[in-house]
């Protein structure tokens, strides 16, 4: 079957079933789940097929082109199109595999108005998949807000207590990157002349003409580039813009949860890689030493914020930006091995922090509350779960055998020539581990306390289900998986690295 249509398909399908459960939401709750299912599971199985049958070509990187004309749009350079090279294949599998997860947890999460929350996360879902799958900046800013707007709405309806000031926060600060960024790349296409959005048009312009010369205004360039960081800073959470991420994914309703901190946050440094790093690469050597020092701020400050947090939710979330604090040093490192280790890193992070989300969940249902303080003794009585988050913890913690263990150390060895970028990056490392280990001896080690007795005289507490254990198994089995096997994902993200940076940088 054509690569292509496939690819075309799964971004489609979800859409579709979306819509369908939302238009005939009164129909009975099992063809409701059955649909979200099938929404769901069909870009894994996609996916997958894509990754084994991926040849990109050697004249783009790219592979599974999928074009549409538009009528007037054409004019002005904008049309459907579809492709992925290594780095936008990896990305669009995570979100599979992360869609289906969350998927899955949604299908069972018992939800008022459950026709409305599949359908909303459905759309969030073929919103990721068409970002990663985008060709034309035109579409991938189209399918980043199909996935945005849901998340907006989810949170403020089914989210936490402080789902209103958290929604709005996120609307704020996510507007506003996402603009910056997009009024950027808007002066970009007037800059350049192929007046065109497409990618592979864009790269090949400045392929064929060295961007110092052809640029008419360094002042434009500088301030574009200057633009475009700063907007795609606040998308993937970078300090001090990062107050956003922890509070909106400590109240956002499990599912978008591992959506956004899994896949969404992707966004930017999807961007950078494809975008802006190539395109500006004659100057982002003058940016290195800010990347990295806001790289390490995002390490070192939100670790030490890390290390302070109670709140089992809060901590996941700092601990998550902390990590996107590795992502950049990785890009800053401005070598082909920071950046595949960057990207091989997206992946195990997007894996991990879903499934982080997913367990905190699951112990705050049954002991209804977060605090490190409220909890104590829970691997006597939730074995299962407990085994599940001291092995998400392992990964959390930069183990072999998991995922985050090969992005991490491909990093590291491109800051080899930074001998004191790398130290307070390890410095990082210990820091998490020391947040991680404290949680987990408090939660499932340290004694019952008062708050959770009180807890168990009112109710059994059991151990995780059978709709929550599923999720957990698929984002574990992808972990290990690329622990033990990286060249699985690293070889296609070499060539799409290896590809991309060839032509570009100079």
């Amino acid at each position: 079957m054509d690569g292509a249509f496939l690819l075309f398909s799964s971004i489609v399908v979800p859409l579709f079933l979306g819509l369908c459960i939302l238009v005939f939401s009164k129909t009975r709750v099992v063809i409701q789940q059955s649909l979200a299912l099938l929404g769901f599971s069909f870009p894994l199985i996609v996916g997958i097929f894509l990754l084994w049958s991926f040849q990109p070509s050697a004249e783009n990187g790219y592979d599974y082109l999928w074009q549409v004309d538009l009528g007037l749009l054409t004019v002005v350079g904008v049309s459907l199109h579809l492709g992925l090279n290594g780095v936008g294949l990896v990305l669009y599998l995570l979100a599979a595999v992360v869609g289906l997860a969350s998927g899955i947890c949604a299908v069972w999460s018992r939800a008022n108005k459950l026709a409305w929350y599949l359908g909303l996360l459905l759309f969030m879902q073929s919103g990721l998949l068409g970002i990663f799958a985008s060709v034309d900046l035109y579409f991938l800013y189209f399918f980043h807000g199909l996935a945005l707007i849901p998340t907006f709405i989810m949170i403020g309806i089914w989210g936490g207590a402080g789902r209103k000031v958290a929604a709005m926060e996120m609307a704020v600060y996510l507007s506003v990157g996402s603009m910056l960024s997009l009024v950027g790349l808007i002066a970009l296409y007037f800059e350049i002349e192929v007046r065109s959005l497409d990618l592979i048009e864009i790269h090949r312009y400045f392929a064929e003409h060295y961007f110092i010369a052809e640029w008419r205004d360094s002042f434009l360039r500088d301030n574009l580039l200057a633009l475009l960081l700063f907007g795609l800073g606040i998308l993937i959470s970078l300090f001090p813009f990062h107050s956003w991420a922890p509070r909106g994914y400590a109240e956002a309703p499990c599912s978008v949860a591992m959506l956004h901190a899994g896949v969404y946050n992707k966004f930017g440094f999807y961007l950078l890689i494809q975008v802006v790093f190539p395109l500006f690469s004659d100057r982002m050597a003058d940016w290195q030493g800010v990347l990295m020092g806001l790289a390490l701020a995002n390490i070192i400050i939100i670790g030490l914020v890390a290390l302070a947090e109670r709140n089992l939710k809060w901590l996941v979330g700092y601990s998550s930006v902390m990590q996107m604090g590795y992502g950049l040093l990785g890009i800053a490192s401005m070598s082909v091995l920071g950046v595949s280790g960057t990207v091989l890193l997206l992946f195990g992070h997007g894996l991990l922090f879903a499934l982080l989300f997913l367990l905190a969940t699951a112990i705050h249902k049954r002991c209804e509350t977060m605090d490190f303080q409220s909890l104590g003794g829970l691997i006597g009585k939730m074995p299962i779960l407990s085994t599940f988050f001291i092995v998400a913890i392992f990964a959390s913690i930069g183990l072999p055998g998991f995922a985050n263990f090969w992005g991490e150390m491909a990093i590291f060895f491109a800051l080899g020539e930074y001998p004191w970028i790398l130290l307070l990056a390890v410095l990082g490392m210990i820091i998490s581990a020391t947040y991680c280990l404290r949680a987990v001896g408090a939660i499932f080690y340290g004694p019952t306390t008062q708050t959770l007795e009180a807890v168990l005289q009112r109710k059994k507490i059991v151990d995780m289900t059978l709709s929550e254990q599923a999720p957990a198994v698929i984002l574990l089995i992808f972990l290990f998986l690329v622990g033990v096997c990286p060249s699985l994902i690293s070889d296609p993200i070499n060539e799409g690295v290896s590809s991309l940076f060839s032509k570009l940088i100079r």
